[in-house]
């Protein structure tokens, strides 16, 4: 239907709607999960995730390919030389290795394309992931590191049996 302009609430910055879309958001990427043309994005939530769905895709996100694995830092490893400085990842996985950054769970093939980045922890330490491709496209959406770890660890924490 047709927005009444008068009434529209959204946050301070001007986001609006379920998914909290900037309007050119919303004129880019919302579509109806049913009839993919007209979105509802204030009331009905299957448009609103089919909307972001469709954000993450013209993003270019890879369905299948992991967006990220868990550092494990050597005693010696320098890893801020490899903690991304842009939203996009800059090395490979292969390079960051050799400098003594292994992989938590070995999901990453050597040549993919990664970048460290560092998440505060509530004890004053500092977690580390290998982010790929597929962690970047999220920073699309809200270019903040945290949101998108808290993002996929919400997804993972869904996924878990049981």
């Amino acid at each position: 239907g047709v927005l009444d302009l008068k009434n529209i609430k959204g946050s301070f910055a001007g986001a609006m709607g379920l998914p909290q879309f900037m309007p050119s958001s919303w004129r880019s990427y919302a579509i109806g999960y049913a009839t993919k043309e007209r979105a509802d994005l204030f009331n009905n939530p299957h448009d609103a995730i089919a909307s972001v769905g469709n954000f993450l895709k013209v993003h270019g996100w890879r369905p299948d390919d992991p967006s990220h694995v868990e550092a494990v830092i050597a005693p010696s490893a320098r890893p801020a030389e490899f903690v991304a400085p842009s939203l996009t990842p800059l090395h490979t996985v292969a390079e960051i290795q050799a400098a003594g950054i292994a992989q938590a769970s070995s999901r990453l093939p050597p040549w993919t394309r990664a970048s460290l980045i560092d998440l505060p922890e509530e004890d004053d330490n500092v977690a580390y992931w290998f982010a790929t491709h597929n962690f970047f496209v999220i920073t699309q959406y809200n270019r903040s590191f945290m949101y998108a770890a808290a993002v996929l660890t919400l997804a993972e924490a869904l996924q878990a049996p049981g």
